[in-house]
């Protein structure tokens, strides 16, 4: 987990890592690295055990989301063939792919992966950081267009006097993160 440390990672699965007496810890570096982790549950668990497994261990985090359940069966079309995917690795490989965009749009996604925990930017910032300047209007077409809240954290992106702008998914979840972030 710690090699991922500063690489700009937006998205953080360990594979066969299902010790929920690790799930504190990755959620900690989670949190502290701006990495949204992927926790790993057992086998065949259910929902009702895993909520109380994550409840028991004291896990409330918006930087970790836990996965569980059996290995499913995947019809590869690209190479022909069909695989056992893991649940944790079926859905970072949905997520990985939900992250396409446009060049600029990845600039902007990665610039707002680069704002801290607990910090904001505008969005003039952000355009300036990604090398244009003068398109804060499409920093914030970037925002709206990003499907993985929290893992390319645009509720991080406010407008120039400080204010909240729009939330893909609610401005009162925008502004329950940012307080969330600040406080920790």
């Amino acid at each position: 987990m710690y090699a991922l440390r500063g690489q700009g990672c937006g998205l953080g699965v360990l594979a066969d890592s299902d010790d929920s007496a690790q799930w504190m810890t990755q959620a900690s570096f989670g949190l502290s690295e701006g990495v949204y982790m992927i926790l790993t549950g057992s086998a065949g668990d259910t929902v009702n055990a895993a909520t109380a497994i994550k409840r028991a261990v004291g896990l409330d985090s918006y930087a970790a989301k836990l996965m569980f359940g059996d290995w499913l069966w995947w019809t590869d079309q690209v190479n022909g063939t069909v695989r056992l995917v893991s649940p944790q690795g079926f859905v970072a490989g949905r997520l990985s792919n939900s992250s396409r965009g446009t060049p600029f749009q990845r600039r902007v996604w990665q610039a707002l992966r680069e704002i801290p925990a607990g910090a904001t930017a505008t969005y003039s910032e952000i355009a300036a950081r990604v090398g244009a300047p003068k398109e804060a209007y499409a920093v914030g077409e970037a925002c709206a267009a990003n499907a993985i809240a929290v893992a390319i954290p645009c509720h991080r992106v406010v407008r120039k006097d400080g204010t909240l702008a729009g939330f893909r998914w609610g401005f009162w979840r925008k502004r329950a993160l940012l307080k969330r972030e600040s406080a920790q």
